[in-house]
């Protein structure tokens, strides 16, 4: 049972608890005008306040929910630039539709008129948002005229470069979305998992204060959340994120489809055969090849994304002992480590969750992971627009052994390693110590999970780290 509190606008002092388990000790007397934010956090907050409630005229919000649709094949995001008709701040796939309707574009657009008379009738109500409209007519010498209010509205909402986000999916309600309740909320920017949020019924103007929201409710329920869009939507910014997609699937069986064969692009010999048995390591020897490669990977809920993500974004490194050979005093013999990235990536919300998928990842783990590499580390960081950076230490060993004078590879481990991993912008979320030995024995069938996923008629085992789901493949030269 999920933990309400909520306060009419219009008598705060007073808060009551309601599907209570137990009542928050938050002072009750504040608003959202009064709570604790920054300029930014203040700003988001009441464009979600000022949107609600231009969506309680069901022209608009009939309006809005058919913007989506035109730009937006799960019709559920659409941007403030697309609704207020102006070019810049466009996501790059609104882009072609603003061009093709750029000559039918309605001279009374509904949207600006409603933004114009809410903020007209009641910009007291806006406080962050008057001061900087005021600011910056000051700054033009342009007078509080209608004209003029309304542009700078128009130009603060796209200069921020920020959107609407629709994650419920009233296709698992049964219902549509023009539901007469309805909530807004919008991104806290600090990455917490919970926020605040506005409940609003069509017609009605007055709106309520609910507490503590979580994705679980923006999944569940009709939420528009006001965010930020990602700079990787933005048309004409440059992104390092590789988007992944669903896995096909058998139109008539609905079974996944054969993940595509890998080109290894790092291995210095040719791949030849795909392990389909469960091998022991010690009959691959430090000549021959072993190359890994991860097919797909599912994620499962949210849990590591920020209050109304639009994506998940993620970083997986390797962490391994492949570096310069060293016989220690205490006669030991390691390798220095080394990290490397195995795929930056991004995958949108619905497919963690609501619609989960098993998504293409088609990453090259380790292009020949030899004996002497013992154990090797997967760690994985989720991005975010945070300040700072997340660290963590990774543990790896090496497999050597001294014969005379000379260490040669080893199938037993000879040492540890540490590696140190920063990242910033990130949040570490979780790391893996996998052994050769193990991952070679677990190719496929249960293993330790008691998982497996079907792979053009191959039951791989599923391996996990954190809240993903993955597996291997294998591809071994014999020379």
């Amino acid at each position: 049972m999920r933990t309400k509190f909520i306060m009419r606008k219009s008598i705060y002092l007073l808060s009551f608890c309601l599907l209570a388990i137990s009542c928050s000790t938050e002072n009750s007397s504040e608003t959202p005008e009064k709570t604790n934010l920054n300029s930014e956090q203040r700003l988001l907050q009441e464009t979600a306040i000022l949107f609600g409630k231009l969506l309680t005229d069901p022209e608009v919000k009939t309006a809005l929910n058919n913007k989506m649709k035109e730009v937006d094949k799960d019709a559920n995001i659409v941007s403030f630039a697309y609704l207020l008709e102006e070019e810049g701040g466009l996501r790059k796939n609104e882009q072609a539709m603003f061009k093709k309707q750029i000559n039918n574009l309605r001279k009374q657009n509904i949207f600006k008129n409603a933004l114009r008379k809410e903020f007209e009738n009641n910009s007291n109500d806006y406080t962050t948002i008057k001061e900087i409209v005021d600011k910056n007519l000051t700054s033009k010498n342009n007078f509080r005229s209608t004209a003029f209010i309304a542009d700078e509205l128009t130009n603060l909402l796209v200069s921020q470069e920020l959107q609407i986000f629709f994650p419920y999916d009233p296709e698992y309600e049964n219902d549509d979305q023009n539901a007469q309740e309805y909530y807004v909320s919008f991104d806290p920017l600090n990455n917490s998992q919970t926020n605040i949020g506005f409940q609003f019924n069509t017609g009605y103007r007055d709106y309520e204060i609910i507490n503590n929201l979580d994705n679980n409710f923006l999944d569940n329920n009709p939420v528009y959340v006001i965010v930020p869009i990602d700079p990787c939507d933005i048309a004409g910014r440059p992104c390092d994120f590789v988007d992944l997609q669903p896995a096909p699937i058998d139109d008539i069986t609905g079974i996944l489809l054969p993940s595509i064969i890998p080109q290894i692009t790092n291995s210095p010999f040719p791949v030849t055969n795909l392990l389909t048995i469960n091998t022991n390591h010690n009959n691959i020897q430090e000549d021959d090849v072993i190359s890994s490669y991860i097919p797909r990977i599912q994620i499962n809920g949210t849990d590591w994304m920020g209050f109304g993500g639009t994506h998940q974004k993620l970083r997986f490194f390797r962490g391994t002992a492949d570096g310069t050979v060293t016989q220690n005093a205490n006669g030991t013999i390691t390798a220095t480590g080394n990290e490397y990235t195995v795929k930056d990536f991004r995958c949108k919300r619905k497919y963690l969750k609501r619609d989960k998928k098993w998504l293409d990842f088609t990453a090259e783990f380790d292009p020949d992971w030899n004996m002497s590499e013992n154990t090797q580390v997967m760690a994985v960081f989720s991005l975010h627009n945070l300040a700072g950076s997340a660290s963590t230490e990774l543990t790896a060993k090496a497999g050597f052994k001294l014969e005379g004078d000379k260490i040669k590879p080893n199938a037993e481990a000879s040492g540890s390693v540490k590696i140190n991993l920063s990242v910033g912008s990130a949040i570490f979320r979780s790391n893996a110590e996998m052994s050769r030995r193990q991952i070679l024995a677990t190719i496929v069938g249960p293993g330790s999970t008691g998982q497996t996923i079907n792979d053009n008629n191959t039951e791989y085992n599923i391996k996990k780290i954190g809240i993903v789901d993955y597996y291997f493949k294998h591809f071994y030269t014999d020379l």
